[in-house]
C-alpha cells in the first residue's frame, strides 16, 4: 500500500512539473508571439516614414532577402527605404502567424501594401526568420512574392 501511494505521490509530482513547465513555456510563447507581432508593425511603420534607424535595430547586420528573384543585404534595404522611388503611403499586415523555437521564431504574413498614386493596394506574402541576440529579436532572413 505505501509502495502505491509513494508511486501516485512521485506520479503527480511529475505532472504538475510538467503542467507548470508547459505552462511557463507557453506564456513565454505567447509573449514572444506579442513582441514579434509588434516588430513586424514596427518595420511596417519605419518603411512607411523611411525610418532607417527603426530599421538598423530590427534587422540584423547578416540580414539577407529575397524580394522579385533578386537577393539583397542590409544595406541594399536600407537604401532602397531612403529612396525617393519609396511611396509606400500604407502598409496594413494580414493573416500573420508566430512560431516560436526557442531563440529563432518564423513569421508569415501577408501585407496590403498601398503606394502613392496607386490605384489599389498589391498583397505580397512574406517570411521573416528572427533569432533572439543579446535578448532582442532580430530578423536575419527574409522571402518577399507579390
Amino acid at each position: 500500500m505505501k509502495r502505491r501511494f509513494a508511486g501516485l505521490a512521485c506520479g503527480l509530482l511529475a505532472f504538475s512539473l510538467c503542467a507548470a513547465q508547459t505552462h511557463q513555456a507557453n506564456s513565454h510563447g505567447a509573449h514572444a508571439e506579442k513582441q514579434l507581432m509588434q516588430i513586424e508593425q514596427d518595420w511596417a511603420n519605419a518603411v512607411i516614414s523611411k525610418n532607417t534607424s527603426a530599421l538598423e535595430a530590427i534587422v540584423a547586420d547578416d540580414w539577407m532577402g529575397i524580394s522579385g528573384g533578386k537577393t539583397r543585404d542590409k544595406r541594399k534595404l536600407l537604401a532602397q527605404i531612403q529612396s525617393p522611388d519609396n511611396k509606400v503611403e500604407s502598409i496594413k499586415l494580414v493573416d500573420m502567424r508566430v512560431r516560436v523555437f526557442g531563440d529563432t521564431a518564423v513569421v508569415t504574413g501577408g501585407a496590403e501594401e498601398k503606394s502613392k498614386g496607386a490605384a489599389s493596394a498589391e498583397l505580397s506574402l512574406w517570411t521573416d526568420v528572427f533569432v533572439k541576440r543579446g535578448g532582442k529579436w532580430v530578423a536575419v532572413a527574409s522571402h518577399v512574392s507579390k
